[in-house]
């Protein structure tokens, strides 16, 4: 058996190892001039690492970090505490960030830090706004599953007062490249649920260099090396 995989981005890449493993013969192709797609990254003139977007991963993230320790690459993750800087005017810093206590109470410090030191969005505002994010952590399936109808932007309006959850945005841009106006609050919700259940859940990892170096070279590798073949500049109309 046979498989032609179009397109060299993550997905693409991890289903040709799986069917490689399968003993199914593979070609990935991809119409870039590199793989990797999203999680791509080169060297540019000064011989600086550019990736191709911001990428961070989670504990919870099973199904990748089983994939990384089957490529041998798990160990290029550095993790790092669960902390968000907030740059303000003066110079001025706010944390939102967990400790290592029971849950919920690991993000209790957080919010703590941001009500004492955040600026620009009153003191009651954050307060109510701490309490909804809370609440949405607490939904049920049948509950969390409707949300997946209403925006993140729908959401916040509906319960909390304007512009209380703005200090959020930075938050739903990184993990989805998304406006609040055009994502689904189902999308918050089930992060809020993750990293609600704990602090070791709430930790976040960075690639230790670029992913085309990690992640796709390994991957390249494990085709060749499996029989697979591979080529970019190529499309499939």
């Amino acid at each position: 058996m046979k498989a032609l995989i179009m397109g060299g981005g993550m997905s693409g890449l991890a289903t040709a190892v799986n069917l490689l493993e399968q003993g199914i013969e593979v070609e990935i192709i991809e119409a870039d001039e590199i793989f990797g797609g999203r999680a791509n990254s080169w060297l540019d003139e000064d011989g600086d690492m550019i990736d191709n977007a911001l990428h961070v991963f989670f504990p919870y993230y099973v199904n990748l970090m089983a994939f990384f320790k089957k490529m041998g690459i798990e160990n290029n993750l550095v993790w790092k505490k669960p902390e968000f800087y907030f740059a303000q005017d003066n110079g001025n810093q706010a944390v939102l960030g967990s400790k290592d206590y029971p849950a919920p109470f690991h993000a209790l410090p957080g919010a703590i830090s941001m009500l004492k030191n955040y600026k620009g969005i009153p003191k009651w505002k954050l307060l109510l706004a701490f309490m909804s994010f809370g609440n949405l952590s607490n939904n049920s399936k049948e509950k969390m599953d409707a949300l997946d109808d209403m925006s993140w932007g729908e959401w916040c309006i509906r319960n909390a007062p304007k512009g209380a959850f703005k200090f959020f945005d930075s938050a739903a841009h990184g993990l989805t490249f998304t406006e609040p106006y055009a994502l689904s609050a189902k999308v918050m919700g089930n992060w809020s649920i993750k990293v609600g259940a704990g602090y070791k859940y709430a930790r976040l990892a960075f690639a230790n260099g670029g992913l085309g170096e990690i992640w796709v070279g390994s991957c390249l590798d494990y085709i060749k090396k499996k029989g697979g073949t591979f080529e970019t500049k190529k499309a499939v109309t």
